[in-house]
């Protein structure tokens, strides 16, 4: 996979500093004719930097903020890592109301990436994103990351339609040091033949690593099926 652009800079927790990192990287996104992405490409980095400006930083223009985006053919990766204390991204945040005047940024960077995780601190983040020629999307699934750990929350049955991008999502991860994965099947009601395939596939993969896999929160009648096909020889299941 080659690299088609990469646009790296250390910028000051200045927001007229993130405006011009901005802009170095819309002329690279237009000379590489990829303008169909600069929209959303541009605010989750946007998003990102602000949140790094605002509570990275605490807005002091003396600290420095890392940022960076590789641009492959088939996607582009993101990272910005700020020199703050991070956040404790493993608690739930309630979704803000409409008429809030902030607290949008994460939900805005779930619904837009195609992966999203954080290292152990909470102070750096790692954004991927399919370009919008490929043939594969994610919705909102994410893997919160905890070092070598990370748990995903899935947000759609398991089933035929969302595997594909669920293995690019889990590859990605491993790709990126993951070894232990547990999978969050709560409010999920329908699993198929292919759902169960990717969940076999993901553990042998972590399994080759040294790591494990546990599914958490699965209702009575999908572990009953998953007890029948006897994968609970293979990893942990959790029922609600």
């Amino acid at each position: 996979m080659s690299i088609r652009a990469s646009i790296k800079d250390r910028i000051s927790a200045d927001y007229k500093e993130v405006d011009i990192y901005c802009l170095k990287v819309e002329k690279s996104v237009k000379e590489l004719n990829l303008n169909k992405e600069l929209f959303s490409m541009q605010l989750m980095l946007r998003e990102g930097l602000i949140n790094a400006v605002k509570h990275g930083c605490s807005n002091d223009k003396k600290l420095k903020i890392d940022c960076s985006i590789l641009i492959y053919d088939n996607e582009y990766i993101i990272e910005i890592e700020d020199p703050g204390n991070g956040f404790s991204w493993g608690i739930p945040r309630n979704e803000s109301n409409s008429g809030d005047t902030s607290g949008r940024g994460l939900s805005i960077l779930k619904k837009y990436s195609s992966s999203l995780n954080f290292n152990a601190k909470g102070n750096k983040l790692i954004i991927r994103k399919l370009l919008s020629n490929g043939e594969l999307t994610m919705g909102e699934n994410v893997i919160v990351r905890d070092g070598s750990s990370g748990i995903l929350k899935l947000e759609s049955n398991l089933v035929a339609s969302a595997v594909d991008g669920l293995k690019i999502l889990v590859t990605n991860s491993i790709q990126e040091g993951l070894v232990n994965l547990i999978i969050d099947l709560n409010g999920i009601s329908v699993v198929d033949s292919m759902g169960i395939g990717f969940l076999i596939s993901a553990h042998n993969s972590l399994v080759k690593l040294g790591g494990k896999l546990e599914v958490i929160n699965v209702i009575g009648e999908i572990l009953d099926l998953f007890k029948s096909m006897r994968l609970d020889q293979h990893f942990s299941l959790k029922g609600e």
